[in-house]
Parts: C-alpha cells; structure tokens; sequence
C-alpha cells in the first residue's frame, strides 16, 4: 500500500471543517477535486473513512484513527521539513570548523567571539590540528570550513586567502644569534633548531622559503606538533626556532623569547579557508565565510618591529 501525503492532508482538512465545499475553499481545490482525493484514499486503504451525514461529513470509526494517525505523519513531515531548512538558515545552527594551530589558537578565538556578536544563533565548534589534517577533514566531510597557514594542493578544495601572517625566528634571551646584528639564512640554518610536525603550515612555509639545499642543512634538534611547544622549547634553550609572530607577541614584550635579525627576512604568507568545491556550504558557513573575508581585510597587517 502506498499512501501520499497531499490526500491525508485533503482528508484531515474535510474531517476537520466536516464539509468538501469548505475543505476545498482552505485549500484552494474545487469540491470535485477533494471528493475524488477522498475517493481514492478510501480505495487505497479499502476501508469507508468518511459518513455523509446530510450537510455534514464526519469520519468513521476507521477514519478517525486514520485522521490522529495523519496528523502525528503531517507534524513529523512539517518538523523535518523546518529542521532541515533550518541548516541554511545563516542565523542558526552548528559550524563545524577545524583549523591549524596560528588560526585556530590566535585568529579564530577572537573573530569568534566579534560573529557571534552579530550572528548569536550561530554555533561554532572549532578543531585544531596541523594543515594537512584540516584538509582531510573538509575532503571527508567532518568540517565544512577549513583556516590553514598554507594554500591546500588539492585542486577538490576551493581557498580564499584571508590574513597575512609573517613568520619570524625566535631564540632564548642571550643567544649568540640574538640581538639587533643582522644574521643570514646560512648563519640560521646552521644553528640547532626547533621544528613543527611537517604536516605543519609554518614548516611547510619555512621550507619552500629556504629551499631545498638550505632546508637540507637545517640542524634539528627536536620536533613539536604544536607552536606552544615550540615555543617553550626554544625558551629552555633548546634551539632556535621559526614561527608565527602572532603566537610570540607576549613572550617578546615579556622578553622571555627574542627574534633573530634575518636578513633577508622569511616572507609573510597568507592564511586561508578551504571548503570542498564538490559540497554545498550551509547558511552559517557562507556567512561566516564573508565575516572572515570582511576581518581579514580590515587593513590590519603583522607589525614590522616584530618581523
């Protein structure tokens, strides 16, 4: 037996107004229309479900049960239907995001807090992870939107460039490297140093800045999944180290890291959101998307005493 929606809600409407006539005017079908839907959906279901009682119609035992039963089938329909509008509404509903460590720990927080200022039904749960994880997870599906340190390869992902982020080389107060005297890349590379995962945007960044060869020279003493790490490595005096400028500006103004005076100076690299070309986006994401775009060109850019 198969049973349409549109007669179940021409019935309810006949049992609940007791007339053809006025069911078909709410409805806007002509009274022909709703006695041949009532007729068939009595055949259907091979059962008499309305009485004619004169100028009334009321449901038959049967069709009673038949009319609660529709009306818990129609409220389920019009429910889904509402919740899944609901995922593009841009006003309401949940944003999956997974980020890289300098967006997800320093960028994001903060922009969070300004859209949720204007978007308050808007949640956004955010992941951190380093940059290749973040484009597995928008490939798989598990984010919709993506912040790296590093424009994806993958030609499925779809990038918008968003804040520029300059990378410095920090060291411990009193290394030999330290101080307002110019060093080079050569002098850097051949010093101990501390690196991020190569999943890492910032590694990623350092390397294609340096080159094979001088990336081949690189002394490492120790790898760390996250800047913090890094951070507090190089503060030990474990090595020196590259990072985003944005995740020392405390350590440098409490003095307990120091940039190195590189010259020339490693570049400033963008960051970016990525989203799968082959999904659509939700309502949340699109406008979170553009608050992100609006943020990043807001004229701010990474301050020179720190570069």
């Amino acid at each position: 037996m198969a049973l349409e929606l549109r007669p179940l809600e021409v019935f309810c409407r006949v049992v609940e107004r007791r007339s053809f006539t006025l069911a078909g005017r709410d409805l806007g079908l002509a009274q022909a229309s709703v006695s041949e839907r009532v007729a068939a959906l009595e055949a259907t279901v091979g059962v008499r479900l309305l009485d004619r009682l004169g100028r009334d119609v009321v449901p038959t035992r049967a069709g009673l049960r038949l009319y609660e039963k529709s009306q818990q089938l129609l409220q389920f329909r019009d429910e889904m239907l509402d919740e899944i509008a609901s995922f593009d509404t841009p006003d309401q509903g949940t944003l999956e995001v997974a980020a890289s460590t300098i967006p997800g720990e320093y960028r994001l927080p903060g922009v969070v807090a300004r859209f949720r200022g204007e978007r308050p039904g808007v949640f956004v749960r955010v992941q951190v992870g380093d940059s290749e994880w973040v484009a597995e997870r928008v490939l798989a599906g598990d984010a919709e939107l993506g912040i790296v340190g590093t424009e994806p390869e993958s030609p499925l992902l779809q990038a918008t460039p968003l804040w520029p982020d300059a990378l410095v080389a920090i060291a411990p107060p009193g290394h030999p490297l330290a101080g307002p005297q110019p060093i080079s890349r050569e002098q850097l590379v051949q010093a101990p140093v501390v690196l991020r995962e190569p999943g890492s945007g910032t590694r990623r960044t350092l390397e294609l800045a340096l080159g094979p060869t001088a990336t081949a020279m690189l002394q490492p003493v120790a790898e760390f999944g996250s800047t913090t790490a890094v951070k507090r490595a190089v503060a030990a005096g474990l090595g020196v180290a590259v990072v985003s400028a944005a995740a020392v500006e405390e350590e440098l103004a409490a003095g307990t890291l120091q940039t190195l005076n590189l010259r020339p100076p490693l570049p400033i690299r963008r960051l970016w959101a990525v989203t799968d070309r082959r999904r659509a986006t939700s309502g949340p994401c699109r406008v979170f998307l553009e608050f992100l775009q609006a943020d990043a060109g807001d004229g701010r850019r990474p301050n020179p005493a720190r570069t």
